[in-house]
């Protein structure tokens, strides 16, 4: 996957089988990790998933319905715009514009993966056998004499 780092620095191998390591910051180009690493990135806030083509949004935005759409360039928009979404999606309104976007798509995920959870508990997962149970207590037998 296609990453761009939004804080920091990050030890990049480029090649896994040679030992050195290329420092990627926020002024680096977009650069390919595996998928879990991208995933883990993203998730701490110090990377996004990096977009080839982007369309400037309009100055209407609101915060998206659709909280999976990483290609939207939140950066893009004013700062002011940033801290009203964070504001609305109860996140602290503090921070740069790069901090900000990456509070809201953390805060967007987040939210995604709840929504996808509980739909599939709504869905009556047939693979869970649990009959709501207290599993039994088990404890070491007695010693043989």
């Amino acid at each position: 996957m296609l990453i761009k780092i939004l804080a920091g620095a990050y030890g990049h191998r480029p090649d896994p089988e040679k030992s050195y390591i290329e420092k990627k910051d926020k002024d680096s180009d977009p650069f390919e990790v595996n998928e879990k690493e991208a995933a883990r990135l993203i998730g701490l806030g110090i990377a996004e998933k990096a977009v080839v083509n982007i369309e400037k949004k309009s100055d209407e935005m609101s915060v998206p319905t659709d909280p999976g759409g990483q290609d939207d360039d939140l950066e893009q928009l004013s700062i002011q715009k940033l801290r009203k979404m964070a504001k609305d999606l109860g996140l602290p309104a503090d921070g740069s514009k790069t901090v900000l976007a990456g509070k809201i798509r953390n805060a967007l995920n987040i939210q995604q993966n709840q929504e996808e959870s509980d739909d599939q508990e709504e869905e009556g997962d047939e693979t869970n056998i649990s009959d709501k149970e207290a599993p039994p207590i088990l404890q070491a037998e007695d010693p043989e004499v």
